[in-house]
């Protein structure tokens, strides 16, 4: 399972666009939400996502933003369910 975190309008289009062209390395049916999520805080996530149903799971999780520092925030009881994590930045002069 893989769940796509985007920051804003300009990194879904990216992420659209990439996905309709079979440019990225899984598909929609791999996605956590059946589609890319929306700038989520940690504590949002893992009660929206992480519950009960991915006990036995892990899921990988990509976050596309413009921001550097930003974090997820995942309460620590929770990072057991996260294989790993790959930030994609971009440029903000891309908005």
């Amino acid at each position: 399972m893989i769940a796509c975190i985007y920051e804003g309008s300009a990194e879904k289009a990216i992420l659209d666009l990439l996905m309709e062209n079979q440019c990225l390395s899984f598909t929609q049916d791999d996605l956590l939400s059946g589609d890319f999520i929306r700038r989520i805080s940690g504590k949002a996530f893992a009660s929206r996502y992480l519950g009960y149903s991915l006990k036995e799971k892990s899921i990988e999780i990509i976050r596309v933003q413009d921001s550097r520092n930003a974090k997820l925030g995942l309460p620590s009881a929770f990072n057991r369910a996260i294989s790993r994590e790959i930030r994609c930045l971009t440029h903000p002069e891309i908005e």
